[in-house]
């Protein structure tokens, strides 16, 4: 049997002593030669995930089950995308929301979209049930400004996500998504602006009132020769 680890315990999740937790360096050691772009040691079944996403708290039970269970069958692993040794490994499979759950299997990687229960997820794994499943090409390791503009594209896919979330839950989940960011953009734009032309205008008063100073210095220094 596993032993499951207590979120206060390193502020982790659960954890099977069947599951493997990788970071980026373990994931090309362990998973798929960089090189290659190949798989190194048979099928993998990851999660990817974050401590704090309740979905994925609510999953780690489970994926504990089905990695005592199945673990002797199939790799299982986890990786946590909020830990920055793993985040490019998580940009490399564009994993957008937690948890999401990846098969990956001779050439290609498959999301599973299942019910989140050990039967299900073991009949995905091992049933041939991924065959139905939505699948890529695996994707080869990106780096330098191809990774960060692959994160930052990440960032704007969550950040409109969140935005359309945002306008859903207040009543106006109507509205065409280009007047919603418009307005998000707004509500930070402004303040910005005012923010910009309050400190121009306070720079513009004290350059006055050093220009007056200036002016006064001359008729100062007359009086003194006067006298």
């Amino acid at each position: 049997m596993g032993v499951h680890a207590s979120e206060e315990e390193g502020g982790e999740l659960h954890q099977s002593d069947r599951s493997k937790k990788l970071d980026a360096a373990l994931f090309e050691e362990l998973v798929m030669d960089p090189k290659t772009n190949r798989l190194i040691n048979g099928p993998w079944m990851i999660k990817f995930y974050a401590p704090w996403c309740g979905h994925c708290k609510r999953l780690a039970p489970i994926w504990d089950d089905f990695a005592d269970r199945y673990g002797d069958q199939i790799n299982v692993a986890t990786i946590d995308c909020d830990r920055s040794e793993a985040s490019s490994v998580c940009s490399q499979f564009d994993v957008s929301g937690y948890p999401t759950v990846l098969l990956l299997k001779g050439r290609f990687f498959y999301k599973y979209r299942g019910d989140r229960s050990v039967e299900a997820l073991g009949a995905f794994a091992l049933d041939g049930q991924y065959e139905d499943a939505e699948k890529e090409d695996l994707p080869r390791k990106m780096e330098g400004f191809e990774l960060y503009q692959k994160q930052f594209q990440k960032f704007i896919n969550q950040l409109s996500r969140s935005v359309i979330i945002m306008f859903d839950k207040i009543g106006f989940g109507g509205l065409p998504h280009g007047v919603m960011y418009g307005i998000a953009a707004s509500t930070f734009i402004i303040p910005i602006v005012l923010m910009c032309w309050v400190i121009c205008c306070m720079k513009d008063d004290y350059v006055d009132v050093e220009e007056k100073k200036e002016e006064k210095k001359p008729s100062s220094s007359r009086r003194e020769k006067i006298d």
